[in-house]
């Protein structure tokens, strides 16, 4: 029976292998590479068109959950006393233990900020901050990711 051999299927087909075999380890830096450009986008958004009081911008941070990373604000702010007092008046809705704005726990989230800017409330209009940083940044991303893709196979020799 005749057979024949092609070098360049089984050099593909050993690349492809190669590929299959990323580490989690590599997997995972080629996430922080795009994850960490996202996080400097949304900052940089942030700072540009959210900068009340600075907090949202400070609280954005890149944190590794399982096998994705979750990029976004985190932490809290906790309600002023003053403010608190000032709520608790008659007819505004607050109470001094749970105002309406930061509910019974006495804070809010930066993810519940964010989210509230982003998809707006019944009082405020929403303003689309994350879904335009996610537009902008998309490309830049990909980019980013795939250097650090690149960077891996390169190492490996592939």
């Amino acid at each position: 029976m005749a057979g024949f051999t092609v070098n360049g299927m089984n050099e593909m087909q050993r690349t492809m292998e190669d590929l299959a075999r990323l580490t989690s380890e590599d997997k995972m830096n080629i996430l922080q590479a795009g994850a960490k450009l996202l996080r400097d986008k949304m900052e940089q958004y942030v700072a540009e068109h959210h900068h009340r009081t600075g907090a949202l911008e400070g609280s954005m941070s890149v944190t590794p959950a399982g096998d994705h990373i979750d990029v976004g604000p985190k932490g809290k702010v906790t309600r002023v006393n003053r403010r608190r007092r000032r709520q608790a008046h008659a007819g505004s809705g607050g109470t001094a233990r749970g105002s309406k704005h930061h509910g019974a726990r006495g804070y809010s989230t930066m993810e519940e900020i964010a989210w509230y800017l982003n998809y707006g409330t019944s009082r405020m209009d929403a303003t689309h901050w994350f879904d335009r940083v996610m537009d902008e940044a998309d490309e830049q991303v990909g980019a980013a990711e795939d250097a650090a893709w690149d960077e891996i196979l390169k190492s490996k020799g592939v």
